[in-house]
């Protein structure tokens, strides 16, 4: 086998916006920047898979406020499920467990990240390591600025192997 046999990701370079603490830019110090974490701060979060963990994700973020919930999925038969069953329950999602029962809701479902995407503040990954990229790739348009944060609800080996890829393969420091 050759070398690119041996490389199962694409060819094409992963672009991400620079992080902003590693930009330089003047802090003004009479300025107090918006906590995003704040009580009166309300965040919109987009959940990225369609299993397990994205449900209970939906769910207990969803029970919150202080959240506007959205939930992106590339597979296109579990969009038209969550569709059809948010649809038939006032866009409400059930999670029961031994002792609790938490309710959620889900402001919209899409395949397509340009419909979930637009406005959000953090975009939760809960799929496997190996779709991590699939999602990075489809969200990099729609991060506003720099302002888009991703987190990882399971990440074994995904991130660190998806940054050494890129690390060797193009030389970056």
């Amino acid at each position: 086998k050759s070398a690119a046999d041996a490389n199962p990701l694409p060819e094409a370079p992963l672009s991400l916006p620079p992080s902003p603490a590693l930009s330089p830019s003047p802090i003004d110090p009479m300025v107090r920047p918006q906590n995003p974490f704040s009580a009166e701060a309300r965040l919109t979060i987009v959940v990225a898979g369609g299993g397990n963990a994205a449900h209970v994700l939906l769910t207990l973020l969803g029970s919150k406020p202080k959240y506007v919930v959205r939930l992106w999925d590339v597979v296109a038969s579990e969009v038209e499920t969550f569709k059809s069953q948010l649809a038939a329950n006032r866009n409400e999602i059930l999670l029961v467990d031994t002792d609790v029962e938490k309710v959620g809701t889900v402001e919209c479902v899409s395949a397509d990240p340009a419909d979930v995407l637009p406005g959000a503040d953090l975009l939760l990954l809960a799929v496997p390591a190996f779709a991590h990229e699939i999602y990075l790739r489809g969200a990099v348009k729609f991060a506003k600025g720099d302002k888009l944060a991703v987190g990882c609800m399971i990440a074994e080996g995904g991130w660190l192997g998806l940054a050494a890829t890129r690390h060797l393969r193009e030389g970056l420091p």
